[in-house]
């Protein structure tokens, strides 16, 4: 399981680093408001921006969802057969529960700007 543990380590920096730049780039593209249908080459690019952005969120989304699940059966193993001790616990499982939790909220976090982009984006 440390093994495990070490190449989802790693594996989760670069996506959190990917994310990070998504989510400075869709903050600066939510800011903007669409132009006007009437300039339709600021409104084609407008619109080539936000999918190319929706494009690269749920790349990574969908990244962390297939990790996620990938975990999901050794973490609902590793509940089933713990028992709750809030001293005397087990650091290695209880860690592999805890990074599967957060792969979880880093699919909910790419998933919400997912949905803000899809709002954002103008319709014809």
């Amino acid at each position: 399981m440390g093994d495990i543990l070490s190449a989802i380590s790693v594996l989760l920096v670069f996506l959190t680093l990917l994310l990070s730049g998504i989510q400075t780039d869709s903050d600066a593209l939510l800011k903007t408001n669409a132009p006007l249908t009437t300039q339709t080459e600021n409104y084609d690019a407008f619109r080539k921006r936000v999918f190319w952005q929706i494009a690269k969120c749920l790349v990574v989304t969908i990244i962390f969802f297939l990790i996620f699940w990938t975990l999901l059966p050794h973490t609902c193993k590793i509940i089933g057969h713990s028992r709750f001790a809030i001293w005397d616990f087990d650091e290695l499982p209880t860690v592999f529960v805890l990074i599967n939790t957060g792969v979880f909220g880093m699919f909910v976090f790419g998933l919400v700007y997912v949905v803000k982009l899809i709002k954002h984006c103008p319709k014809d």
